[in-house]
């Protein structure tokens, strides 16, 4: 009874309301509100062609009306496709909350009915079912064998943790089309789900790696490997899938090697071929560096679909273009007006040293790394100057590198907590 006043108490957009509880014939009732509409699981049946992005503003949702029933203490226990509502209006609204428990009860109570094969008959009803709050019965199993946690299957206490691993096995199957634990009955399953390999998600290059990380983790065999609420999950869901720099990484990483290929290519390309000329070394550095320009936008250009549609990765590569038609421009009309070559590539470094200093403060701080190495390039070329600009072909390469090396990391990094 306390859990149901509880319930009752919980106010929040994504869980349906409790109008009314109360007890009759020792039985625990419910009056809730009425949603037009169906499951999270009809709706992902009759939108088969839904894009991840579209499953994840879903399942939003429902991950912020669990995380409103934690905030009030309460665990669902049994948290699954079928017990969210999608409304007409398109809001997500967690639901049935039939098995669930207080945080502070016993732990020995967090057993329950036993349930059969697939699915399994426990937490099953509609919005204005009238639920028995407490399933408890020692010595069996509470929730839909499906989306159970390992601590469930052993008949352990269970927290929040335990939730979060259903709502994981649910996110994972509206995204990839199945489940990631199978079995041919429940014994089956609890080995799959207990076992200490964990499973591995398809092969879909479009899912970003900070989902794939986070669905990772909250399906993690021991509670405390998991995070310990589901804010972590939220932030991950609520990322703007088209500023998401871990979106399209196998585009971006393809784009990457393709422009390293080209940046090193060149200098040896316009090496080989002006090897007899006088002004050599201020053709490998002017035909390098309009080279440069031209792979960046070509291969961009052959990426638009996937890279450029991404705001994260389009800011880079825009970022790139701006860097590149500044030095290339600046080496037009340095070799036009008839500027030494040593100053030539002072004042280039100089220049892309602050561009990338500018790119630290606006778009990301790890570009500072870059503008070093194109200071570090200002002053060899000032301390040494007899080195220069040969070695140019060495710390040109470097700071495009290291840009590379630092947006790459960038876009593998999974989620934070």
């Amino acid at each position: 009874m306390e859990e149901a006043r509880a319930l009752a108490r919980l106010a929040h957009p994504n869980v349906v309301v409790v109008h009314d509880v109360g007890e009759q014939d020792g039985q625990v009732w419910l009056a809730m509100e009425y949603v037009a509409g169906g499951t999270l699981r009809e709706w992902r049946a009759r939108n088969p062609d839904a894009g991840w992005f579209e499953v994840a503003r879903h399942a939003l949702g429902a991950a912020r009306g669990l995380a409103a029933a934690h905030d009030k203490g309460l665990v669902h226990r049994d948290f699954k496709p079928d017990n969210a509502l999608v409304g007409v209006d398109g809001r997500v609204r967690v639901l049935d909350f039939g098995l669930a428990r207080s945080r502070h009860g016993s732990p020995a109570s967090d057993a329950a009915e036993g349930s059969g094969a697939g699915e399994g008959v426990a937490g099953e009803g509609g919005a204005g079912a009238l639920r028995e709050l407490d399933l408890s019965a020692p010595g069996s199993i509470a929730g839909t064998p499906a989306y159970m946690s390992p601590e469930q299957f052993k008949g352990e206490g269970v927290d929040l943790r335990s939730d979060l691993f259903s709502f994981s096995v649910a996110l994972w199957e509206a995204i990839y089309g199945r489940r990631p634990f199978a079995g041919r009955s429940v014994v089956e399953l609890a080995a799959a789900v207990c076992a200490v390999e964990r499973p591995s998600p398809p092969a879909r290059v479009d899912v970003p790696e900070r989902l794939r990380r986070a669905l990772a983790r909250g399906l993690a065999l021991r509670p405390d490997e998991r995070w310990a609420s589901l804010d972590p999950l939220v932030d991950v869901l609520s990322i703007d899938p088209a500023a998401d720099p871990s979106a399209a990484r196998g585009a971006h990483r393809l784009f990457l090697g393709i422009f390293a290929a080209g940046m090193l290519a060149g200098p040896v390309f316009f090496g080989l071929v002006f090897r007899g000329s006088f002004e050599v070394r201020k053709t490998i550095f002017f035909g390098s560096a309009i080279f440069g320009a031209l792979m960046i936008f070509a291969t961009a250009f052959a990426f638009r679909r996937t890279l450029l549609r991404n705001a994260y990765h389009r800011r880079m590569l825009l970022f790139l273009g701006v860097v590149a038609v500044v030095a290339g421009s600046q080496r037009v009309i340095a070799t036009a007006r008839g500027l030494p070559l040593d100053v030539i590539v002072v004042d280039a470094l100089h220049i892309t040293a602050a561009c990338f200093f500018v790119g630290a403060v606006f778009f990301a701080r790890w570009m500072v790394a870059p503008g070093l190495l194109a200071v570090v390039g200002i002053v060899a070329a000032l301390a040494l100057p007899s080195l220069f600009p040969g070695a140019l072909l060495v710390v040109a390469p470097s700071i495009m590198i290291s840009f590379g090396f630092f947006w790459n990391r960038e876009a593998s990094r999974g989620p934070r907590g």
